[in-house]
């Protein structure tokens, strides 16, 4: 009986840690997930912002990250991303920008050196 409780006993530790183990790779996994997707906007305001005017270009932003909601929004020159159960948020710096981003397909251009998103 020892041996068996004991056998068992070791089974299930090594059971929790693969599992941690699992769990901690996924959140790993959306936060990366939800860093990509900030850095693609930031990256086109990056490259909007150094083009010459009459430059345009259409970017995707996805409805849901690892099959999350959230919010994404621009305020101040930064990129604002959070889910909507607030288990992510993060902030990222940008170039001066006039107007919103919205889900799905955004347009971006630089007219008179202003960079205009979806307006």
């Amino acid at each position: 009986m020892i041996l068996i409780g004991g056998v068992l006993f070791f089974f299930l530790t090594i059971l929790f840690v693969f599992q941690q183990d699992i769990a901690d790779k996924t959140i790993q996994k959306r936060n990366y997930a939800f860093q990509k997707t900030a850095n693609d906007i930031k990256n086109e305001i990056d490259l909007a912002s150094k083009a010459t005017d009459g430059y345009q270009r259409q970017f995707f932003v996805p409805e849901r990250i690892s099959g999350m909601q959230y919010e994404v929004n621009i305020t101040q020159n930064l990129i604002y991303i959070r889910t909507l159960n607030n288990e992510y948020a993060a902030a990222y710096p940008v170039q001066n920008i006039t107007g919103d981003i919205i889900k799905g397909t955004n347009l971006i251009k630089k007219e008179n050196g202003v960079v205009r998103l979806n307006s």
